[in-house]
């Protein structure tokens, strides 16, 4: 069926598939996902500047406009049981009631560390109302006390933030949103059961993960990417070397020498993370066997020039498997790279990149929609509480 320069495709399924601006759409047909596809097709095209390119724009954060300087007001440090820990950064709307949402933002490789996306859409949903926090990986910001750093498939420090969340704000509705390894996480995390988080959005998600190897048996580019993700995993070794040191088996020179990502992780995934073998790595950090028991929303954000998917992404994203869920809607769009997401008209640049757009009008519908019947805001008998002074809680080390 066409309309103007709409095409939506039905198949036997039930599934809607539909191209607008550019973009890729894939969903059920039910109220939730129509008024949600009437917001993000409220985003319209992408807006692809002259100087827009992908491989650049995946391997660093330069470009992006810091349009919320410094909106974590408060560094909350988490420690397990055995004494290791990690940090969760917090931001907050002017006046916090009762049932303010939350948003959690999970990063991925890197931890979101001076990321101005992070904060863009940090500071962005607390303008909006929500208290945000930010999940900050073991190894990245502070020193780890214990040998235990982020290896992309923990859930525990998520899980111990939810916790958290939940006896501090009881009445709060919880949304989340998970890039890149973050968006494995995420996933896998909704695919338990009840997790208490009413919608998610996933963005860049390798889904399986262990098809990130394709890159080292690809093109001179493909073989740089793997080689980059190594240095990058390799950077948290290298900060707390004094504790993973102690670590019987482990030869840290091998591990930084590395020149591939395979390469990297034959010599971690044992030593470091505590997996018996790679396979058993790669089964953990797979999220696919998972997405048949997520019960909310969510969407699939996916730019189709992501270099990190080789040889293409739409050799490796599963359609089939996405169809299968009522909850879903996926988005493919033309451009973004991975997690670059720049946009513009000509050679000038946008204040707002295309992921903080989409965000915002995610989280718009997630309130008119979801929670529309549950905000307190004009309930006067509900009281205001105060956001926490701004502080940063020292790491123990």
């Amino acid at each position: 069926i066409f309309f103007s320069e709409s095409v939506f495709v039905f198949d036997g399924m039930g599934v809607i598939t539909h191209q607008e601006h550019g973009n890729y759409f894939q969903y059920h047909p039910t109220e939730e996902s129509k008024t949600l596809l009437q917001r993000l097709l409220g985003l319209e095209a992408y807006q692809r500047p002259k100087w827009y390119c992908p491989n650049i724009m995946s391997l660093c954060n330069l470009g992006h406009y810091q349009l919320y300087p410094n909106p974590f007001t408060w560094k909350q440090v988490f420690e397990d049981e055995e004494g290791g820990t990690f940090a969760v950064d917090w931001a907050y709307p002017e006046t916090i009631k009762a049932t303010n949402p939350v948003l959690v933002i999970i990063p991925g490789i890197g931890g979101g560390e001076d990321d101005p996306k992070i904060d863009n859409m940090g500071g962005m949903a607390a303008a909006q109302g929500w208290i945000v926090a930010v999940l900050r990986h073991r190894g990245w910001g502070d020193l780890v006390t214990t040998p235990k750093v982020f290896d992309g498939c923990s859930l525990d420090d998520l899980t111990m933030l939810m916790k958290d969340i939940q006896d501090k704000y009881a009445g709060s509705p919880v949304a989340a949103v998970g890039m890149s390894a973050g968006s494995t996480m995420l996933t896998r995390y909704l695919g338990q059961e009840q997790p208490p988080v009413i919608a998610g959005m996933s963005i860049c998600n390798g889904f399986r993960s262990k098809n990130v190897l394709n890159l080292e048996r690809g093109t001179l580019k493909n073989r740089f990417y793997s080689w980059a993700i190594a240095k990058k995993m390799g950077q948290t070794i290298a900060r707390n070397r004094k504790v993973l040191k102690k670590k019987e088996g482990f030869d840290l020179q091998k591990a930084l020498r590395s020149s591939s990502l395979s390469e990297f992780l034959g010599h971690v995934v044992q030593s470091v993370y505590g997996y018996p073998d790679i396979e058993a790595y790669w089964e953990a950090n797979d999220c696919i066997s998972g997405l048949p028991h997520i019960r909310c929303p969510v969407v699939f954000l996916q730019p189709l020039d992501d270099p990190l998917f080789a040889p293409s992404v739409r050799d490796l994203i599963p359609y089939e498997e996405l169809r299968k869920n009522k909850r879903f809607m996926y988005m493919e769009v033309p451009y973004g790279a991975h997690l670059g997401w720049l946009e513009g008209l000509g050679w000038k640049r946008n204040r707002e990149c295309f992921q903080t757009r989409t965000v915002r009008a995610w989280l718009q519908w997630v309130r008119d929609v979801l929670i529309a019947d549950k905000s307190d805001d004009h309930d006067p008998s509900v009281e205001a509480v105060p956001a926490p002074a701004a502080r940063s809680t020292p790491n123990p080390s």
